[in-house]
């Protein structure tokens, strides 16, 4: 039987947790498609109609700093691909949150309800690009702090510990000799 150090039952462990780690991902990545996949509007949608609201997407990429634009379609759909799910969601999130905010007007609202045919999507691609001109939402995106960085952290005053008196020092010194 092969021996065991401590160094190679570590690599184990950490190779675990690495498996681990990876199905998690895994499956949360599995969750967010199928989330997106349930959100994508089901419909006719030409490629004129799609391509408006790639070139309104790839509009405001500018604001979000975001330098690859969402390729255009190159041929009808009757479902947004998840990716540009997430792009579309991306955006309708940051909206939300300006409103919320009250930075921008609450017309400016991104629905993704009841789209069914280019008509809808030429509507979103309006809300998308009337948010990519609006003053209020990219000042808000500039000023908004990333993930994370809410966070204000407070560090706490270390334990006190129980004072001894001299003698019950040098006792405990004594002890350890």
């Amino acid at each position: 039987m092969p021996e065991t150090t401590p160094t190679s039952a570590m690599g184990l462990e950490l190779e675990g947790f690495e498996q681990d780690f990876a199905q998690t991902a895994g499956a949360a990545d599995a969750a967010a498609d199928d989330m997106f996949a349930e959100m994508s509007p089901q419909g006719n949608f030409t490629t004129k109609g799609l391509n408006a609201l790639v070139k309104s997407i790839n509009r405001i990429h500018d604001i979000f700093e975001i330098e690859e634009d969402y390729p255009e379609f190159s041929a009808d759909a009757t479902e947004l691909p998840q990716e540009f799910m997430r792009e579309i969601t991306m955006v309708k999130a940051a909206a939300d949150d300006a409103i919320a905010a009250g930075k921008v007007d609450e017309d400016k609202a991104v629905t993704l309800d009841g789209i069914a045919d280019d008509t809808d999507l030429m509507m979103l691609a309006g809300s998308v690009n009337s948010l990519a001109t609006d003053k209020g939402f990219k000042a808000f995106l500039k000023e908004a702090p990333p993930e994370g960085e809410a966070i204000e952290t407070v560090e706490a005053p270390p334990p006190s510990l129980p004072q001894a008196s001299e003698e019950d020092t040098d006792k405990l010194f004594l002890d350890r000799l």
